[in-house]
């Protein structure tokens, strides 16, 4: 049995690749908690409480935590839908590591599968984004504004997706996700 004659669809199996490694990734904020990382996200979760509890009040910035408003928004809608528990304050980071494979997967699309497999293996596996995928510190959201400048950019050129014969192009997506 050859995969022609199993009406094998590249397309379906790039989506199909990219939603596993998605689901793993929250599989890993539900299952897995690795504590918390010094003191970063325990004031990134207390403002975003107050946030949440108290509503917005500005106030003169005290340290820096307070000025990280997109992680401190976001996880503050979580506390308010969901309540304050471990699984909501990594929420946002993971969703933000999730888009980034998006992402990914709209720039090496047209890559042969194998490549396209090693590719979100390196970029989903990485100790970055296992070790951050899960914590409430603002590394998701940035490495999904640098990618999502590197994407836009390229769309903004108009480079096509990535085609096996641009090797440049694919290496820069893989220096990018390792």
């Amino acid at each position: 049995m050859t995969i022609s004659s199993l009406n094998y669809n590249p397309v379906l199996a790039r989506k199909i690749i990219l939603a596993i490694f998605c689901a793993l990734m929250f599989v890993h904020l539900g299952f897995v908690f690795a504590g918390f990382y010094k003191g970063d996200d325990i004031n990134f979760s207390r403002y975003a409480a107050a946030f949440a509890h108290q509503g917005f009040s500005y106030q003169i910035p005290t340290d820096h935590f307070q000025l990280r408003w997109t992680p401190i928004f976001f996880t503050a809608i979580f506390y308010k839908l969901w309540g304050i528990n471990a699984f909501t304050s990594g929420l946002f980071s993971t969703i933000c590591i999730a888009l980034c494979g998006f992402i990914l997967h709209k720039i090496i699309r047209r890559q042969p599968i194998s490549v396209y497999l090693l590719t979100m293996a390196l970029f989903f596996f990485s100790r970055a984004m296992v070790f951050y995928g899960h914590r409430l510190l603002a590394d998701g959201p940035v490495c999904l504004a640098v990618l999502s400048m590197y994407y836009f950019y390229r769309s903004a050129l108009g480079c096509k997706p990535a085609n096996a014969s641009d090797g440049s192009a694919l290496l820069k997506v893989v220096s990018l996700s390792a």
